[in-house]
């Protein structure tokens, strides 16, 4: 029992003293896939840049590719859709949990999303290509943890271009 407890003091103190990992002019690059789409099978892609504009607060960007295919078997081909988006983020940081090495945040997304549909298929029925697109917004929590200095797993949930997106995240 004594030694569960020295163990969990020591525990208590190296996360208490941990180093803040975002700081004022740190700049974080990062990429990775999106599961749990809102609509369709296909599996985005995204990029992100956050840069430390104080101790809590980063601003930066982030550029999202999904695509994905619907099988409409009936009338003999498919619709194909395309989101291309590219977005201004920002994010707020704050070390809720106290666990060395795990920066974590909130996000807020704003941007513009160009979206087309193109119908692939022996007859269009005298459909055109529809497109679409505006302004989109996304929010969530995020999560990174730095197992190398500089290199960190990065994990979203939110509302955006998935309800998930796991990737890398490197410190420059």
């Amino acid at each position: 029992m004594k030694k569960l407890l020295a163990i969990a003091l020591i525990l208590m103190v190296a996360s208490a003293s941990q180093a803040q990992l975002f700081k004022k002019g740190d700049i974080v690059v990062g990429g990775g896939v999106g599961f749990a789409t809102f609509t369709g099978d296909g599996m985005p892609v995204y990029a992100t840049v956050d840069y430390g504009y104080n101790d809590e607060v980063g601003l930066g960007a982030f550029v999202a590719y999904y695509g994905y295919e619907e099988d409409v078997a009936f009338w003999g081909g498919k619709w194909k859709y395309t989101n291309i988006i590219i977005a201004a983020q920002g994010t707020y940081h704050k070390d809720y949990f106290k666990i060395d090495n795990l920066d974590t945040y909130a996000t807020l997304i704003l941007g513009y999303n160009k979206a087309s549909v193109e119908w692939d298929g022996a007859n269009n029925f005298g459909l055109g290509s529809p497109s679409a697109g505006g302004v989109i917004y996304a929010f969530g929590v995020g999560a990174r943890y730095y197992f190398m200095p500089n290199l960190a797993a990065d994990v979203r949930l939110g509302y955006g271009i998935s309800a998930v997106q796991a990737g890398i995240a490197y410190k420059l």
